[in-house]
């Protein structure tokens, strides 16, 4: 064999169906049973229900009729505010004065008013108040 083949052995479905895995021999096998339970479990939404924290309702009740799209999220128009509440426009940082922008869809940060904007921002900075710090963002939830 030379260095740069790769083996590439995979188990035939004859040979996957004929496993038992009530007695699996080997480790190879226990990890195939192990998958193959993983993926065929059922959870039981009354064992199992989640309670949501921002609106209380559980996930077995929460209306499932909900038609989020990717390419509408993006479509948004994105604007940061300050702790004062105030937009201050498109969300990017304005100055290196600023600080860390908050930053929602349009409609939504109006919907807030200011003193939920300013609620929001002022939340954000308290999680996050080095303003050059680099490294992945911290998001803050929007209540």
């Amino acid at each position: 064999m030379r260095a740069n083949e790769f083996i590439t052995e995979k188990w035939s479905p004859k040979y996957k169906k004929s496993i038992n895995c009530s007695h699996p021999r080997g480790f190879s096998q226990k990890a195939h049973c192990a998958g193959k339970r993983k993926n065929n479990e059922s959870v039981d939404a009354t064992v199992m229900e989640m309670v949501c924290e921002d609106c209380g309702m559980c996930e077995a009740h929460a209306n499932t009729d909900v038609n989020e799209n990717l390419r509408d999220w993006f479509k948004d128009k994105w604007v940061r505010f300050g702790p004062d509440g105030k937009i201050r426009g498109d969300c990017a940082r304005g100055s290196e004065s600023e600080g860390k922008p908050k930053c929602l869809p349009r409609a939504k940060a109006q919907a807030l008013g200011k003193k939920g904007r300013a609620s929001a921002a002022a939340r954000k900075r308290r999680q996050d108040p080095d303003a050059n710090r680099s490294g992945k963002a911290i998001n803050v939830k929007t209540k």
